[in-house]
């Protein structure tokens, strides 16, 4: 079971529309999480939103390309007001699909903008604000705090 007492009464998810993305915003919805969901498709963004919303929950969407890196005052406009608690970052794609070495730099580049670039701009926007005790304002999957001591390094 989620607790929305850690997560916080907003979840961000960013490539929250279909795949992992969509089951993190069912699960989130199920305790009554209210979702801020982002994503480039508008058919499964909305489809998303809709279901979750039949939950109970307030659900506000942003049909975005996290590629552009402009993009970070359109989702500071959706991130601005609530209490976000989390910050779910599930985009990211090899949008080139060519090796580091023959490919074109530039190319390569835009990836790298996509999936590394474009996280840290958007964690750092939502790690602005004071943090209450016992909340994390975002969270990477797989970090080291996720698993027990005595537990593997993940991968």
């Amino acid at each position: 079971m989620i607790d929305k007492s850690v997560c916080g009464p907003w979840v961000v998810v960013a490539g929250g529309s279909e795949g992992v993305g969509a089951s993190f915003a069912h699960r989130l919805a199920d305790p009554g999480i209210n979702l801020i969901l982002i994503a480039r498709k508008p058919g499964p963004l909305n489809e998303t939103a809709e279901r979750a919303r039949a939950k109970g929950v307030e659900v506000r969407t942003l049909e975005l390309d996290l590629f552009d890196l402009g993009a970070l005052a359109s989702v500071r406009a959706v991130t601005d007001g609530p209490e976000v608690g989390l910050l779910i970052f599930n985009a990211g794609a090899n949008s080139y699909g060519h090796e580091f070495v023959t490919g074109e730099l530039d190319r390569v580049q835009g990836v790298l903008d996509l999936n590394i670039t474009a996280q840290l701009a958007r964690r750092r926007q939502v790690h602005r604000g004071p943090v209450r005790p016992g909340r994390h304002r975002a969270r990477r999957l797989g970090h080291r705090r996720d698993r027990p001591a005595d537990g593997p390094e993940p991968a």
